[in-house]
Parts: structure tokens; C-alpha cells; sequence
């Protein structure tokens, strides 16, 4: 046994390229069919009478579900060490999610449908997706390696986007072939792959980790802090001494001195969320429990910013990805037009996830911050071309791919951020806490969205503050100082 793990195959596939192609697969399949159920809902509503609103209310509850659930999930699977359970049991009720949206109409599709199916779909995404798969390839990549780190975050999020391409046109095409019973049939076999994915992706005491090459080596280290290293901790912010103590910025990979004061717009806004400013805190090791590492993040004001730009990105996806194709139906566009919208999605957001993890790895200039902030200002001024603009298949089809450069190029970024300020430790976890956010915004993006035509017959209203929250939260980010809160010591 010692041989076959001292083996080049084994070093190759325990390392980041096996973890990173089980996460792939993970999220292809995952984000694949949570973001191909809107092309169900005009079958749905001809075949069994299912509203709008209750289908918004479906998708809604899929979200909050698997928000709530998203930090419990990671918990779980980086206190006991059990990621690879919290998977099969995700992958298990997922594939039962499916099932019963088939039997949606014995459910009842104004209350049983949406409320029990959402739910249990949801709970099945929260132990199935990103944070999950994310938190396991993280934790691979030393913190000197952050940009690296960042970079395989990015491929990771990009190449699963293609679930997006796949399914989507795949669902309608079945759709259109067997109907949307039948479509669901195969997606159920289809996403059965799931469940091996458990294996590759289980807690390796024995996994590889990146190795840091020379050149970052004599750069800098991280190294569990000795009793002198703690005496920093006792060291009050405005002491002379605390200028010795090496930070780093969480976009670049080499420690900065003296870092910078916050302005005062900057400091104002700290005072308003109650929030501890940044310079207060003096780097230290990685807290030891999930409980400290929950509240040293939601007590840390980048952390709570950068959740509220993600409740706003789960407001636009989900809302877009439960309502773009019937929102270009009732235009006049054709229903494969409303599926190939949502598919071109997955190819934009494939080149817009791989550049955002892949940018902050080769040029300094194009911070995390900086990217994060660009994603959110592009999606309000994409929003308004669509509303400003006659319709078209053309205009459709433009939108929906440049749209998609902004769509989860949030993930490898954000998750980045997080994990070069806060450590990798409970990367799962504190990612997965944001998400719950994100997913709170999905909720609403979803519901809202189905109600407002349920009550106007018309999603208007949505658009235009989903334009006014893209913007809002290029604001936010705006104001998030990436430092890191670990501890890092110089050769």
C-alpha cells in the first residue's frame, strides 16, 4: 500500500488534478440541473396547469434550501472529515428532488410540488455544490500558493459551467422528444454520476498537497504560529510593533508592509455595520473550531460585504435562470431561442470563470477585488441594454453570453478572497456561509420574479431593480479590504 501512495500515479490523482476533475464533474452536474429547470416550466404550465408564481415559488425554495444548508454541509464535512458521505447523501436526495418533480401534479402544484420538492432538491444541492468541491481542492494549495489557488478555482468553476451548455439544450431537446416527464427520466439516470464522485472527493489524510515552488519559497512561509508568534496577539493595533508584523494583500502572493489605512468613506461604512475595522486585527493562526472561524468572519466586515454582493448574484441567477426563457417567449421569441439563451449562458460563463481565476494569477493590476467589482457594474449595464433595446434573437442570444462572463465568475473569485483573508481551513464552511446569503437572494430573485407576472403579467419591475442591485454591489466590493487575518512570517 505504501509503494502504490508513494507512487507518481498516486501522487498525480491523490493531488489537485483528481480532486480537481471529481469537483468538475460535481458541479457540471450539480449547477447543470438546478440551472436547466426553467425550460420545464411553459411544458409544465400547457401539461398539468402549474402557475408562474408556484413555479417561482419551486425554484425559490430549491434556493433557500440549498443557502441554509450550504454551511451546514460544509460544516459537517470539514468538522468530521466526512465530505465524501455529505456527498452520496446530497447526490441521493437530488436524483429523489427529480423524481418528484415528475410527480408534480399528485403533489399539488400550488403547495406539495413546490414546497416539498424545492426542499429536498435543495438540501441535495447544498451538500452537492460549489463550497464543496471548492473547499476540497483549496485546501490542497499552501497560502503562499494563493494566486494558484485562485486560478484552480477558476478552471474548476469554468469547465463545469459546460453542465449549463449540456443540459439545457439536452432537457429541451428530450422535452420535445419524450416529453417533460420523460426528459426528467434520463436527467435522473444521467445525474446518477453524482454518486461515485463521493469516493474521489472523501476527506485523504494522505493527499497530496502543492508543492511551493523555490522562487515563492524565498518570498515568504506560513508556519503554526510558536508561543513568541502569539505574543503578537496581545500587541495593541496602534503599537510601532505591529508595523513589523508581514501582511499580505489576498489578491497577490507577497507580503506588503505597513498596510494601508482605510479611507474614511470606508471607515464610515464599517461604523454603520457595527463591524470591527480591518487594521484592528493583528494576523494569527487559523481559529481551531467552527464556531470562532463563523464568528471571526461575520464579525469582519469584507466577510459581510462580500455576502451581501452574493445575495445579490443569487437574486440575478436565479431569477434569470427560473424566468429568461419565458421572459423571451412572451416577447415573441421562439422557445428554442428562451433554451439556447439559457445554454450560451454556460459558455460565457465558462470563458468569464476561467479569465477570473486566471487573471489574478499573471498580472497584479487585476486584483480579485478589482474583477469582483467589474463582474457586478457589467451585469447592471447589460440589464439595461436588454431593456432599452428592440428584442431579437440576436439581442438574446448577445446578452445571454455576455451576461454569462458575469454569471459564476463571481465563484472563483469570491471563494478566493475568502480564502486568502480568512485561511482554508474552514474554507467549505465560510464559503458555504456566504452562499446561504447568496442563495437568499435567489430566493427572492425567483419568487418575486414569479409573482410579479403572476400579478402584472410582466417582469418589468424585476429587471429594472435587478439592474439598480448589479450596481449596488459593485459598491460593496468596492469597499471590501482584502488583507489577510493570518499569520505569515518571512526566511
Amino acid at each position: 500500500m505504501n509503494s502504490i501512495r508513494n507512487s507518481k500515479t498516486w501522487k498525480l490523482f491523490a493531488g489537485p488534478l483528481g480532486t480537481g476533475l471529481a469537483a468538475i464533474v460535481l458541479v457540471f452536474q450539480s449547477l447543470g440541473l438546478r440551472q436547466s429547470l426553467g425550460i420545464y416550466l411553459i411544458p409544465m404550465q400547457v401539461d398539468i396547469g402549474l402557475k408562474r408564481s408556484d413555479f417561482g415559488l419551486y425554484i425559490a425554495m430549491l434556493s433557500l434550501f440549498t443557502g441554509l444548508f450550504s454551511p451546514i454541509a460544509g460544516s459537517i464535512s470539514e468538522k468530521n472529515k466526512k465530505p465524501g458521505l455529505v456527498i452520496l447523501f446530497g447526490g441521493i436526495l437530488v436524483l429523489l428532488g427529480l423524481y418528484l418533480q415528475t410527480l408534480a401534479e399528485r403533489l399539488g402544484t400550488s403547495v406539495g410540488f413546490p414546497i416539498i420538492t424545492g426542499t429536498i432538491l435543495g438540501i441535495g444541492q447544498a451538500a452537492t455544490g460549489v463550497s464543496i468541491a471548492l473547499g476540497a481542492v483549496g485546501r490542497l494549495f499552501p497560502p503562499e500558493m494563493a494566486a494558484k489557488r485562485t486560478f484552480y478555482f477558476g478552471i474548476v468553476a469554468a469547465l463545469s459551467q459546460s453542465g449549463n451548455f449540456v443540459l439545457a439544450p439536452l432537457g429541451r431537446f428530450l422535452i420535445s422528444a419524450v416529453g417533460w416527464k420523460g426528459s426528467l427520466y434520463i436527467l435522473i439516470a444521467q445525474g446518477a454520476m453524482i454518486l461515485p464522485l463521493a469516493y474521489p472527493l472523501r476527506y485523504q489524510k494522505d493527499a497530496v498537497m502543492v508543492q511551493v515552488p523555490e522562487a515563492d519559497q524565498n518570498h515568504m512561509e506560513t508556519s503554526v504560529p510558536s508561543d513568541s508568534d502569539m505574543e503578537l496577539n496581545t500587541v495593541k493595533p496602534e503599537s510601532d510593533t505591529q508595523s513589523d508584523i508581514p501582511r499580505i494583500n489576498a489578491s497577490s502572493n507577497y507580503p506588503l508592509l505597513n498596510a494601508t489605512q482605510p479611507s474614511i468613506l470606508g471607515t464610515s461604512l464599517q461604523k454603520v455595520f457595527s463591524l470591527p475595522n480591518r487594521s484592528t486585527h493583528v494576523p494569527s493562526a487559523e481559529p481551531t473550531n467552527v464556531k470562532d472561524a463563523l464568528m471571526e468572519a461575520v464579525t469582519h466586515g469584507p466577510f459581510v460585504l462580500l455576502s451581501l454582493a452574493w445575495f445579490v448574484c443569487g437574486w440575478h441567477i436565479m431569477f434569470i435562470s427560473a424566468n429568461l426563457p419565458a421572459y423571451l417567449q412572451d416577447r415573441g421569441l421562439s422557445p428554442e431561442i428562451g433554451a439556447w439563451s439559457v445554454s450560451v449562458i454556460g459558455i460565457g460563463s465558462a470563458i468569464g470563470t476561467f479569465l477570473a481565476g486566471y487573471l489574478p494569477s499573471v498580472t497584479r493590476v487585476l486584483t480579485l477585488r478589482r474583477i469582483l467589482l467589474f463582474i457586478y457594474f457589467v451585469r447592471g449595464v447589460l440589464i439595461v441594454v436588454l431593456m432599452t433595446t428592440p428584442i431579437s434573437d440576436g439581442l438574446a442570444l448577445t446578452f445571454s453570453v455576455l451576461f454569462g462572463t458575469a454569471w459564476l465568475s463571481t465563484v472563483p473569485v469570491t471563494t478566493g478572497i475568502i480564502a486568502n483573508i480568512y485561511g482554508t481551513t474552514w474554507l467549505s464552511t465560510l464559503s458555504g456561509f456566504a452562499f446561504m446569503i447568496h442563495q437568499i437572494g435567489g430566493f427572492l430573485g425567483a419568487y418575486l420574479g414569479g409573482l410579479e407576472y403572476q400579478l402584472h403579467k410582466s417582469y418589468d419591475i424585476i429587471w429594472w431593480v435587478s439592474c439598480g442591485m448589479g450596481f449596488l454591489a459593485a459598491i460593496f466590493v468596492y469597499f471590501v479590504k482584502d488583507e489577510t487575518l493570518r499569520l505569515f512570517k518571512k526566511r
